[in-house]
């Protein structure tokens, strides 16, 4: 065979397999939107367990290496948001007591902005 036959080949089985890809399933590499589990390298969002390296978005668990946002447990390593127990490494942000205490926030903002006008910033902390 010669060396063109050979690389027509090669690309014929790539075509091949690009187009007999499409219709495998919801478990890949970039996001499992609507795997029965919702595998994937980045966001497992639509699957039971929702199971992704980065958030674990709407399964009922919501495991995530990153966020757990909307599971029922929220775990995530870095922050659990909304869940009933809100679980994680660094902020559990609904799960924890509120702060309720009151006191005096000093910040200082310094920046420059190339419009006219005044800006009014108030509030409690």
């Amino acid at each position: 065979m010669s060396t063109f036959g050979f690389l027509l080949l090669c690309f014929q089985a790539c075509l091949v397999q690009n187009v007999c890809s499409q219709c495998l399933g919801g478990l890949g590499w970039d996001a499992g939107i609507a795997g029965p589990y919702g595998y994937g390298l980045r966001d497992g969002l639509a699957g039971p367990y929702g199971y992704g390296f980065r958030d674990g978005l709407a399964g009922p668990y919501g495991y995530g290496l990153s966020d757990g946002i909307l599971g029922d447990f929220g775990y995530g390593l870095r922050d659990g948001l909304a869940g009933p127990y809100s679980f994680g490494l660094r902020d559990g942000f609904l799960g924890d007591a509120a702060y309720g205490g009151t006191g005096v926030g000093d910040v200082a903002v310094a920046g420059e902005m190339g419009v006219a006008g005044t800006t009014l910033v108030a509030g409690q902390v």
